[in-house]
């Protein structure tokens, strides 16, 4: 858990500490670049790290993420240029990219498949408190200090979980050592980079429809086909096929990407709904915000108890899909007058979907493989989530932008009021961004509608039944032994 505080508080501090931070290093030009390079580095190198803990022990390369993690925080409090601050970003990407995938694969070996999900509805409940915690915390530390304290606040947790982990966390029994299939992780790893600087920087930096846009469109399969490739081949692969092959990873793969995007879209455009149309201040749109996160931590914390006493769970992400769609169209008919505990409890429904949804497809497809794939697995989800964070807000941003032009070309004025003029139109821009998030839970409901529901084991290391026995019968396993 204080891993996981660890990896949510950086994703959220700095976003009341950019403006100052621009300001400091002169760089509006890179802004784009502090957080692209941080989730550029943190998506390209996930798979690398469910491999490497497979292999040498997820105690020893969990720890080593969170020292590369702590070197970027310094770096990153220490630089005097933008371009510096973009460099230290990539390391403490680099060292995130481990955090939460070593984490999760962790407490798979530690806990029962049965008492996973309250489990992991805990460490949902740290992220959390962290998501609103975040801002605020970077708005005090900007005030009283400086921006620099915003990266060197993760010095005292990192060194806290480090020092817990070295105390309370066994040595992991390893498996006997193949060589890594290093050809495969650099394609991997190329192609996410590519991905991910596509739709961070894609309608910012250059144009959707670009020559950079098409280059990176095409780098990306390409280095895709050259990953199949070489995954083909190799002994060890970073992802197995067996993975791909399995209808439950799969199925999961498709809910934690819409799961990103429903989270990340609402997230990100919801605060221009306070801040512009009731002109509330930055401080105060960020607690309205926490109803989110109200929501997702009650219902996650809920339904990993259930699921713990009843050993069922098909119905808890079907059930959630379902009300981030209702919440987020309930969201698409907010207007003017709209009063705001109403769009509090708009938010609230879409958080308890999340909760009931997020930590569940980790659980059950960790329940599904044996236990030598699952950090490789855990991994591989993390990645289809950064995707969904990385495309639900590009694509909605270019549906608000391109519908605040249409609402600003249409409605020049109301009455001759500005100010009414200025509300009504992002009223209007905000609409087409709840429909689309929406088509993300539709989606994500669609793949937990086909989801089968097995039996949980409810001891550690009691394999359970699953039903992607076709897949099984192309993984090489071994006789079950404790992971920790």
């Amino acid at each position: 858990m204080l891993v996981t505080l660890l990896a949510a508080i950086d994703a959220t501090i700095l976003a009341s500490a950019l403006p100052t931070v621009v300001g400091d290093l002169h760089g509006v030009k890179e802004i784009a670049w502090v957080t692209s390079a941080f989730m550029l580095a943190q998506l390209a190198v996930a798979p690398i790290y469910g491999k490497l803990g497979d292999i040498y022990g997820r105690k020893l390369v969990l720890q080593t993420a969170i020292v590369i993690f702590l070197a970027g925080s310094m770096l990153s409090g220490l630089s005097q240029t933008m371009v510096e601050l973009v460099l230290a970003r990539a390391v403490q990407g680099i060292g995130a990219g481990g955090l939460m995938v070593l984490v999760q694969t962790i407490v798979s070996t530690l806990v029962s498949a049965r008492d996973r999900a309250k489990y992991q509805s805990l460490f949902a409940a740290v992220f959390g408190v962290a998501s609103v915690g975040g801002p605020l915390l970077g708005g005090v530390l900007v005030q009283q200090l400086s921006w620099r304290w915003v990266f060197f606040v993760n010095l005292p947790v990192g060194l806290a979980a480090e020092v817990v982990l070295a105390i309370v966390l066994e040595n992991q029994e390893l498996r006997q050592r193949l060589p890594i299939d290093w050809r495969g992780a650099a394609a991997i790893a190329g192609a996410l980079s590519c991905f991910s600087v596509l739709v961070s920087l894609g309608g910012i930096s250059f144009p959707w429809f670009s020559w950079q846009s098409g280059t990176l469109t095409a780098a990306t399969v390409a280095l895709v086909l050259a990953a199949v490739r070489a995954e083909r081949h190799a002994v060890d692969p970073v992802i197995p096929g067996a993975i791909l092959r399995s209808r439950v990873f799969r199925n999961g793969s498709v809910q934690t990407f819409a799961v990103g995007g429903v989270m990340l879209g609402t997230v990100t455009f919801t605060p221009f709904y306070f801040v512009v149309v009731k002109h509330y201040s930055p401080t105060l749109a960020g607690l309205l915000l926490a109803s989110v996160m109200v929501g997702m931590i009650t219902a996650g914390v809920w339904s990993g108890r259930r699921v713990s006493q009843t050993g069922r769970y098909r119905a808890y992400p079907i059930v959630g899909f379902g009300a981030m769609a209702v919440g987020l169209l309930l969201l698409a008919l907010t207007g003017t007058r709209t009063p705001t505990a109403v769009v509090c409890v708009d938010l609230a429904v879409v958080g308890s979907g999340l909760g009931l949804a997020m930590q569940l497809i980790i659980s059950v497809v960790q329940t599904a493989l044996p236990q030598e794939l699952i950090g490789t697995a855990t991994s591989a989800l993390q990645v289809g989530r950064g995707a969904g964070n990385g495309i639900g807000p590009a694509a909605l941003g270019a549906i608000f932008a391109g519908a605040l032009g249409r609402a600003a070309v249409a409605n020049p004025g109301v009455n001759g009021h500005v100010d009414a003029f200025v509300r009504h139109a992002y009223v209007h821009a905000l609409r087409p961004v709840y429909l689309g998030a929406a088509l993300f839970a539709i989606v994500g409901l669609t793949a937990a509608w086909r989801l089968e529901e097995v039996p949980l084991a409810a001891t550690v290391g009691q394999p359970a039944p699953d039903s992607t026995a076709p897949a099984r019968d192309h993984i090489r396993t071994r006789p079950e032994t404790s992971q920790l």
